[in-house]
């Protein structure tokens, strides 16, 4: 390769906010190994994504982005995968690197490196696959046992192929905020009568129905929360705008801004909370991302651990049930009981201990309380 030549390496990521904000640490990795050069996001536009990557990555770490969508029928695939692969083709990638879900399915991450191969790319990285004993370990009980941050397996996938990382690329903030997202948070909790007192940033709503907890129960959590001086805001997304305008009005007290901010904004206004109490969604992540302590109930569809917020000093309460690691998007057990067996008095008592706790002892990243 032509040393004058500046290098082109394509970075494959599927999903949404909280996908991409977990490859964030990946991401400095490979902008550390690769220095200069021209690093290209490619990145899907559907399956209802809140938010695109551009909106929460920064220039530092991705200089562009090619976007494809999802094509129905056999000849639209086929349309749809002649075009990228042609698109692809003419930036000459010297690279691509896999940062997909390290659970992608063997068969679809083979397709992946075979469509990746037809676009010429001469390198390709991360497309190792993990055994089922890393994906999901086991304990002596039976249960889905700690495993790996989903942002730490990234690293280490792409460490196999040389692209060495340390601790410090998955420390908080790794949404770096600009002076003008700051002067924007300044501005908005003036006019909405949040720049003095103690406020808690609250998002009682998620995309997938198993990770869901009934609002009834978030709104005796913030009514607890809010008869200890604290002032309620409720986050989320447009999706969550009626959620949020309910919550409020049965507390009796509040702001709720979901669905009125943008992704960026919603971040610079979580960094002066006093903390963030929500599910495993897409916006605990931003809460972490920008260094807020997290509050989160947990469901069990998944391995502890794997998608807990990246940082220190943050508290997940979750209910052990015989039917962990399901991986299911809707619970199909009657009664959800791994959602639906936390009651309201379990998860007060679990904030109390949270806010009370001290958030630089660094003791541990996340304090995990079974109710």
């Amino acid at each position: 390769m032509n040393p004058t030549v500046k290098r082109k390496v394509l970075i494959y990521l599927l999903g949404s906010l909280g996908d991409t904000l977990i490859a964030i640490p990946a991401l400095r990795a490979i902008r550390r190994h690769f220095g200069d050069a021209e690093l290209v996001l490619l990145h899907n536009s559907h399956d209802g994504n809140i938010v695109n990557s551009s909106q929460v990555l920064g220039r530092y770490l991705i200089d562009g982005y090619i976007q494809y969508g999802r094509a129905d029928g056999a000849a639209g695939k086929l349309r749809e995968f002649v075009r990228l692969r042609n698109e692809i083709r003419k930036h000459r990638f010297d690279a691509i690197i896999n940062l997909v879900d390290s659970e992608r399915p063997a068969r679809s991450v083979k397709r992946d490196e075979f469509f990746f191969r037809a676009c010429r790319i001469p390198r390709r990285i991360g497309f190792n696959l993990f055994s089922q004993e890393k994906l999901y370990p086991i304990d002596e009980f039976g249960y889905p046992a700690l495993t790996d941050n989903e942002a730490l397996r990234k690293l280490k996938r792409n460490a196999i192929n040389g692209i060495s990382f340390s601790d410090a690329d998955l420390r908080q903030p790794t949404l770096e905020l600009t002076e003008a997202d700051r002067e924007f948070s300044r501005d908005w909790r003036s006019a909405n009568n949040l720049l003095g007192p103690r406020f808690v940033a609250l998002a009682p709503g998620c995309k997938q129905p198993s990770n869901l907890w009934p609002l009834e129960r978030f709104i005796n959590l913030a009514s607890r929360i809010r008869a200890k001086g604290y002032k309620i805001l409720v986050l989320g997304g447009e999706n969550e705008r009626q959620l949020g305008r309910e919550l409020i009005e049965v507390v009796g007290g509040g702001t709720s801004a979901a669905g009125d901010l943008t992704v960026r904004q919603s971040a610079a206004i979580m960094a002066d909370a006093e903390c963030y109490v929500g599910l495993d969604t897409g916006s605990t992540h931003l809460a972490a991302a920008v260094g807020l302590r997290c509050f989160v109930i947990s469901g069990q569809r998944v391995n502890p651990g794997q998608w807990y917020p990246l940082g220190e000093g943050h508290y997940v309460v979750a209910h052990k049930v015989p039917c962990a690691g399901c991986r299911a998007f809707a619970c199909p057990v009657a009664g959800h009981p791994c959602m639906l067996d936390i009651a309201v008095e379990d998860a007060w008592a679990s904030f109390e201990k949270f806010s009370s706790s001290n958030e630089s002892s660094g003791n541990a990243d996340v304090t995990a309380i079974h109710v």
